[in-house]
């Protein structure tokens, strides 16, 4: 009989999960919780993007993309239209090039 270490699917959860903590570990050092990186790095590809678009990208509601941007280190925002209604995430100026 089959032990459940031997299914795909359990050593998949295994791996997710080692890199998972890994990932928590050294995203804390920089100040940045679990899921941020992916608000980042979307800021990274394209920066100033609406947070609807931004949250349609992460695959994510509005209200938990808001909540990540505010949370994010280094995010700047600026509000746009006549009533200043629609945040625009932007990152901080950087000296590195972009991919």
């Amino acid at each position: 009989m089959r032990q459940i270490q031997d299914y795909l699917g359990f050593q998949l959860l295994q791996v997710h999960k080692a890199h998972r903590s890994r990932a928590e570990a050294a995203l804390s050092k920089l100040g940045i919780h679990t899921g941020q990186e992916m608000l980042l790095l979307q800021l990274w590809i394209e920066e100033g993007m609406p947070q609807s678009q931004l949250a349609a990208c992460m695959g994510v509601e509005p209200p938990t993309a808001n909540a990540a941007a505010h949370g994010a280190c280094g995010i700047d925002r600026t509000k746009t239209g006549s009533r200043g209604c629609a945040d625009l995430p932007r990152l901080p100026d950087r000296t590195w090039p972009r991919a």
